[in-house]
């Protein structure tokens, strides 16, 4: 079995252990930030997901400057690249301490190392960033199915609405706009018009993740 060599060089195990923890916690900051941030240009590459935060991420890597050089370069990106380009408080903290902590940890891991670290910064913001995308996207799956329960009250209605025999509500499906609008399936294509009607961030999030694909 082919095993990895320590993704970060020249640091002893306790160092190590703490820069791992700073790279989660940095992670989760930018992250966070990223679910108010939608790009005006969504599509489905890590760059274009990633927005100001892997804009950021690079700039450190090839030339390094300080904190608040960084706060003022996101914003201006984030202004420039976002859909909305309105900042709340808290998400404007979160990218702004998500900065600082990531100038910390670089300015104390040795320079042979720093690329890396930044590297397993970048991994840890893209997963976390996709794993609430993930969680979302079940969220409101969920919330489908109980719009239509409600509705049609079993799923003998849900079938015959839908003329699908197969469909229940434990297996419907995520509630796409881009239904084709045949015969068969515009009762469903009605359903999700309505559903998404009565949820205005969730309508948002398929628009946006559809204009991605």
């Amino acid at each position: 079995m082919l095993v990895r060599k320590p993704i970060i060089a020249n640091l002893q195990n306790e160092d190590y252990k703490e820069v791992l923890k700073d790279v989660e916690e940095i992670g989760k900051l930018f992250a966070d930030y990223l679910t108010s941030y939608t790009s005006k240009n969504p599509g489905r590459s890590k760059h274009s997901d990633m927005g100001p935060v892997g804009k950021i991420l690079r700039k450190v890597k090839t030339f390094f400057e300080g904190g608040a050089d960084l706060k003022g370069e996101a914003i201006r990106i984030h202004q420039m690249t976002a859909k909305n380009p309105y900042l709340a408080t808290e998400t404007l903290q979160k990218l702004e301490l998500g900065i600082d902590k990531l100038v910390n940890l670089v300015n104390n891991v040795p320079l042979n190392a720093r690329n890396r670290v930044i590297e397993r910064v970048g991994y840890t913001v893209y997963w976390y960033h996709n794993k609430a995308r993930q969680e979302y996207f079940s969220r409101i799956r969920r919330e489908f199915s109980e719009y239509l329960c409600k509705k049609y009250k079993n799923e003998k209605g849900l079938q015959e609405a839908w003329e699908d025999e197969n469909v229940s509500f434990s297996n419907v499906p995520y509630p796409a706009k881009t239904i084709q609008g045949t015969k068969q399936s515009l009762n469903k294509k009605a359903d999700v018009q309505e559903f998404l009607n009565r949820n205005k961030d969730a309508e948002e999030f398929v628009t946006t993740s559809e204009e991605g694909e």
